[in-house]
C-alpha cells in the first residue's frame, strides 16, 4: 500500500506549490530552484506510480540525483567563472553517466553519483563562503541568498553520511523504539531542506511586494 501521508512526500507537495504560486521566477538563481523542486516533485510522483505498478525505482531516483544535483552545481556555480563552473559540471556528468553504466549500474541506485555530487557543491560552499568571508562581505551570510545557498548542505551530508559506506547493518541500526537510523536522518535533512527552501521563497516574494 503506498504511504501517501509520508511527511516527505508532504513536504515536496507543499514546497512545489509555493514555487508555483509564490517563487518570482524572473530572476535566475529562482528559475534554478523552481527546476530543482520540479524535478523533486516529478521523482516522488514518478516513484509513487513505479511503486503502484511494483516496478523498479532505482534508475528513477539516480537519474533524479544527477538532475537534482547538476542544477544545485550550476545555481552555487554562478559564484564561479563560467569557464569553472562548466569543468566542474561536466566532470561530475561523466563520471555519473561511468558510474551509471559501468560500475553501480542501470538496475542499481547510484549512490556514488549522489556523494560525489554532494561532495562537490559542499566544497564549493565552502569555498565561496571562505571566499566571502575573506573580502569581509558580512552582509552575504545574512542574506537571503545565502539561506538558499545553505539549504541542500544539511541534506547532503546526512544521506552522504548514510551512503557512502553502502551498509544495510548501519543505515538499520535501531535508535529508539522502531526508528531507524537512516529514517531519522533521512526525515530530519528533508525537513531542513525544503524548510529552509520555503523560508527562502517566501522572503523573496515579501522583498518583491516591498
Amino acid at each position: 500500500m503506498l504511504n501517501l501521508l509520508n511527511p516527505i512526500k508532504i513536504i515536496v507537495l507543499l514546497t512545489f506549490l509555493a514555487g508555483v504560486f509564490f517563487l518570482e521566477k524572473s530572476k535566475r538563481d529562482n528559475k534554478l530552484l523552481f527546476a530543482i523542486v520540479c524535478v523533486c516533485f516529478i521523482n516522488e510522483v514518478g516513484s509513487l506510480i513505479l511503486k503502484y505498478n511494483k516496478l523498479s525505482i532505482n534508475s528513477l531516483f539516480t537519474i533524479d540525483v544527477v538532475l537534482h544535483h547538476s542544477l544545485w552545481i550550476i545555481l552555487i556555480g554562478r559564484h564561479l567563472s563560467g569557464g569553472k563552473m562548466k569543468a566542474i559540471l561536466l566532470g561530475y556528468l561523466i563520471v555519473s553517466a561511468l558510474n551509471f553504466f559501468f560500475v553501480e549500474g542501470m538496475d542499481n541506485f547510484n549512490y556514488y553519483s549522489f556523494v560525489s555530487g554532494a561532495l562537490v557543491y559542499t566544497i564549493l560552499f565552502t569555498y565561496i563562503s571562505y571566499k566571502k568571508l575573506r573580502e569581509e562581505n558580512l552582509g552575504f551570510f545574512t542574506s537571503n541568498h545565502m539561506i538558499l545557498l545553505f539549504s541542500p548542505v544539511m541534506f547532503f551530508l546526512g544521506l552522504s553520511f548514510m551512503f557512502c559506506f553502502k551498509s544495510h547493518q548501519l543505515t538499520s541500526t535501531l535508535l529508539f523504539g522502531d526508528v531507524k537510523l537512516y529514517t531519522f536522518i533521512n526525515y530530519s535533512v528533508n525537513i531542513i531542506y525544503y524548510t529552509l527552501i520555503n523560508i527562502y521563497i517566501l522572503k523573496e516574494r515579501k522583498q518583491t511586494h516591498v
